[in-house]
C-alpha cells in the first residue's frame, strides 16, 4: 500500500506530537501514524538491500523535520560511506 507524506504531515498525531525532531516513519499495520523523536536517538542507521527503500526513508525523515522546524533549529550531519 502506499503511504503519502502529505497525509501524514497533516495528521493529528504530527501537528500535536511535543516531539522536539519528529521524525515521520510511515503507518503501523492498523493505519495509524508512525512517529519517532530523533532527539532521543541522535544516533541513526538506516540499512537494507537494494531497492529497499532506504533512500526514500532517509527523505521522509528529513522532510519531516524541515517541516517541523527553521533552518537555524535543524543541524545535521549525514555519512554516506
Amino acid at each position: 500500500q502506499i503511504v503519502y507524506m502529505r497525509e501524514l504531515l497533516g495528521s493529528n498525531l504530527f501537528e500535536t506530537t511535543k516531539a522536539k525532531l519528529p521524525l515521520i516513519l510511515g503507518k503501523d499495520i492498523g493505519g495509524q501514524p508512525i512517529l519517532a523523536d530523533l532527539s532521543k536517538m541522535p544516533h541513526l542507521l538506516v540499512a537494507g538491500t537494494t531497492g529497499s527503500g532506504k533512500s526514500v526513508a532517509v527523505n521522509t525523515m528529513l522532510m519531516s523535520l524541515l517541516y517541523r522546524l527553521p533552518p537555524e533549529k535543524c543541524r545535521m550531519i549525514m555519512i554516506d560511506p
